[in-house]
């Protein structure tokens, strides 16, 4: 769902121009709803992104590379429910519990540029490793890790607090 709002032509342009970039990546129709009826149509589309049953992908990318993120989960994922919310870079997925999008996440990271991230939100429970949930550890982890041992060598406070430690 792609929200817009501001004057009828800019809003006219936007709709234009949201359109043409994903008309190649829609392989149902294209549904354009007017301002009375974006609640109804944001209902729709809450139900059709948390569905009682399939898994569940978060990925956040800089909002210039949303589309083609989204375009990128579309071709990886055919089939798949996609949304992305408008200018935020935030993109919701959800796919098939018989499809398992682990392999995919190391990909839409570096897809998604600096700062990026792609996690499963629900899924089996034995796919949901610490990687697949938050993503790889940080370069700064070891330091973390390092300051950790220093300060608190029986791990009384916060133990397992980092999620790159046991």
């Amino acid at each position: 769902m792609i929200g817009f709002e501001g004057e009828p032509d800019a809003v006219a342009w936007q709709v234009a121009r949201a359109k043409n970039e994903f008309s190649n990546l829609v392989k149902g129709n294209i549904i354009e709803c007017q301002a009375s009826t974006v609640d109804a149509m944001a209902t729709k589309l809450a139900e059709r992104t948390d569905p009682a049953e399939g898994v569940v992908l978060a990925l956040g990318c800089l909002p210039s590379r949303t589309a083609a993120l989204a375009a990128r989960v579309l071709a990886d994922l055919p089939g798949a429910v996609v949304h992305a919310l408008p200018g935020s870079g935030l993109i919701k997925t959800v796919t098939s519990a018989q499809v398992d999008p682990r392999p995919l996440l190391a990909g839409w990271r570096q897809a998604a540029g600096p700062g990026g991230w792609a996690r499963l939100v629900r899924a089996p429970r034995a796919w949901k490793t610490a990687d697949a949930t938050w993503g790889a550890p940080r370069p700064e982890s070891t330091l973390s890790s390092a300051i950790q041992r220093e300060l608190d060598p029986k791990g009384l406070f916060n133990p397992g607090r980092l999620l790159h430690q046991p």
